[in-house]
């Protein structure tokens, strides 16, 4: 797959615009950072990072203050960032053991690190052991402190096939728990001592990283690799319709690979038709309905930022709610382990917020469950408010707080999107509060469950 590069300068966010919610509905974003930069300006990147998947990086964490590396890394990470990108000399012989002695100080970090080094960097040398000998100690050595490797290609690409090669012998079984994902990509070569420069120094240094949509499907379909660099689109209503012109990201217009083509050889199909099989699902996941894609209503919905289908009946584009009014806010389209069926992730608007044509959120049952409660809640604009009275048992008690709680919730306009968004938020952070924090809360928590739980309600706050 493609992750699509966004440079950034370190000093403010990227413009959370139309391209940038297109190409981020395929992948996670890289915002690529200048060296050093971005370490002071973590707050402004909060918004931005709340509202999309990110890698952010490099950052040279055994360069210079080690604390302020790490101080940086933690911000970034708990600012929302997904991944941080560690940048790593594997010619050092002590580099891959200082970033394991570095990644201690990051809890749970394994997951959360990707491990970046130049393809130039491995010794090549029989002497040294080559290539596979070479390879497998980087990704021994950093098997237990990250669990994706990025390799850098600079310029000529020459070196590719050989590590290809080596790596499914030493990456690890696909699921396993230390399987190892890679990335490659692909920078400038560095600019020719002698004063004489060919065509090839040119095009090397100039920033072309010399990706195809064809190169990137060939890589995730018979390797497992992905690949990061930058990326253009084009925009429904921009260059003739969405079919020409376009916008770029990272290294600007026209400089990047076209996210969308990269994004369908990444496909398979054994239909003769061409379409595959798409589940449409809502921000919580739930399953709204099955349709069918192919690349004409795959690239057609990602350039208009809306569910749009392949109509077997009618032979062509299906726009969600051009009709029925019950249109859908395009959130996400990803591919299961196989690439060959995909997942539509949707937020249904209309009135009703109908997928099925009878007139249904959903086209298997009615509706049920904290979904339905909200939706429920939101209609009758919150017009009660019900009070517990007498002791309920433990199940009845769960559910009256819950319909509580999605009653204040409804009242305030908050979504359950926006809790998952909190709570997926938390869940990044590395940084946890004392136990003992909010010392009213447990004040308060005493007065409820009686004095003789103090103990217990302390633990849990």
């Amino acid at each position: 797959m493609i992750l699509p590069v966004i440079v950034n300068d370190g000093q403010s966010p990227p413009r959370a615009d139309a391209l940038t919610t297109r190409l981020a509905a395929l992948s996670e974003l890289v915002i690529q950072l200048p060296s050093g930069g971005g370490a002071g300006m973590v707050a402004g990147f909060k918004a931005f990072l709340g509202e999309f998947a990110c890698r952010v990086g490099p950052f040279d964490v055994l360069a210079g203050d080690r604390d302020a590396n790490t101080d940086a890394v933690v911000a970034w990470l708990d600012s929302g960032a997904r991944r941080v990108i560690v940048a790593l000399d594997v010619s050092d012989p002590g580099a891959v053991q200082g970033l394991a002695d570095w990644s201690t100080q990051l809890p749970a970090s394994r997951h959360r690190l990707v491990a970046s080094f130049r393809a130039r960097d491995l010794r090549m040398d029989a002497g040294g052991g080559g290539l596979g000998e070479a390879l497998r100690t980087v990704m021994d050595g950093l098997r237990p402190v990250v669990s994706c490797v990025q390799v850098d290609f600079e310029g000529a690409y020459a070196a590719a096939p050989q590590v290809l090669k080596e790596l499914g012998g030493v990456r690890g079984k696909e699921g396993a728990p230390g399987y190892m994902e890679v990335v490659f990509t692909r920078s400038p070569a560095p600019a020719p001592a002698t004063t004489t420069t060919t065509d090839d120094d040119k095009n090397n240094s100039s920033g072309n990283t010399g990706w195809s949509p064809e190169g990137i499907g060939k890589l995730h379909h018979e390797y497992g690799v992905d690949v990061q660099c930058p990326a253009t689109l084009s925009l429904e209503g921009e260059g003739g319709g969405g079919g020409g012109g376009g916008e770029g990201a990272g290294a600007g217009a026209g400089a990047g690979v076209d996210a969308v083509s990269a994004f369908l050889t990444c496909l398979r199909t054994d239909r003769p038709d061409g379409l595959m099989t798409t589940v449409v699902c809502d921000t919580m996941g739930i399953a709204l309905g099955l349709v069918y894609s192919n690349s004409t209503s795959i690239r057609a919905s990602i350039e208009s930022g809306r569910g749009v289908y392949w109509s077997r009946s009618r032979g062509g584009l299906w726009r969600k709610g051009d009709t029925s009014g019950a249109w859908q806010e395009l959130r996400g389209i990803t591919v299961d382990c196989d690439s060959d069926a995909i997942k539509f992730t949707v937020w249904q608007h209309g009135s009703p917020p109908a997928f099925c044509h009878f007139n249904r959120r959903n086209c298997w049952e009615e509706e049920r469950g904290l979904g339905h409660l909200e939706r429920m809640l939101v209609k009758r604009k919150a017009q009660e408010l019900a009070e517990a009275e007498t002791k309920q048992h433990v199940a009845e008690e769960a559910a009256d707080v819950t319909y509580f709680m999605m009653v204040r919730c409804a009242a305030a306009g908050v979504s359950w999107e926006d809790v998952e968004k909190e709570l997926d938020k938390r869940s990044l952070k590395l940084k946890r509060r004392p136990g003992n924090a909010k010392a009213e809360r447990i004040a308060e928590g005493d007065k409820i469950l009686g004095a003789g739980r103090k103990t217990q309600v302390a633990s849990l706050v």
